[in-house]
C-alpha cells in the first residue's frame, strides 16, 4: 500500500475515534494524581517513518488551526505518566500495536502517538508529542 494513502487512513481513523469517544477521567488521590485521558487503537506494527509522518501531518494541522502550543520534549511528567497508563490499560494492549493517546490538562490536550514496544522506555516509543489547545 502506498506510504500517502496509509498516512490518511490513519490520520482520518485518528480524528474519527477521538470524535466518536470521551475523555475519562481516572485518579490516584494517593499520589494527588488525577485527569483526563483516552487511548484509541490505531493499528498493528504500523512502519515507524509512517507513524512519524503521521505525527508531523497532526502537528501541521493544529499549527494551521492556530491551536499548537508547544512540542513534548519526551519526557513526561509523573501525573501525565500515570493517564497515559490508564488510559492504555483499558485495553489488552500487545508488543506492536500502535495507539493515540490524549490526555486533557487545564485547556490543553497533549496527543501522543504509542507504540506498544517492551523493550524500550517502560514499555512504549512515543512520536510525536504536541500540546494543543482543542481536539
Amino acid at each position: 500500500m502506498n506510504k500517502k494513502i496509509l498516512i490518511f487512513i490513519l490520520i482520518l481513523l485518528f480524528v474519527w475515534r477521538l470524535e466518536a469517544e470521551e475523555l475519562k477521567f481516572y485518579s490516584f488521590k494517593d499520589r494527588g494524581y488525577s485527569g483526563y485521558a483516552i487511548a484509541s487503537y490505531m493499528a498493528y506494527m504500523p512502519p515507524l517513518d509512517v507513524v512519524e509522518k503521521l505525527a508531523e501531518r497532526n502537528e501541521e494541522y493544529y499549527k494551521e488551526q492556530n491551536a499548537f502550543i508547544r512540542y513534548n520534549r519526551g519526557k513526561l511528567s509523573k501525573q501525565e505518566s500515570f493517564l497515559l497508563w490508564s488510559a492504555l490499560n483499558e485495553y489488552n494492549y500487545k508488543d506492536g500495536e500502535m495507539y493515540v493517546v490524549v490526555i486533557k490538562q487545564k485547556n490543553e490536550y497533549l496527543q501522543l502517538f504509542v507504540i506498544i514496544m517492551d523493550e524500550v522506555n517502560y514499555g512504549c516509543h512515543i512520536c510525536g508529542g504536541i500540546y494543543t489547545t482543542k481536539l
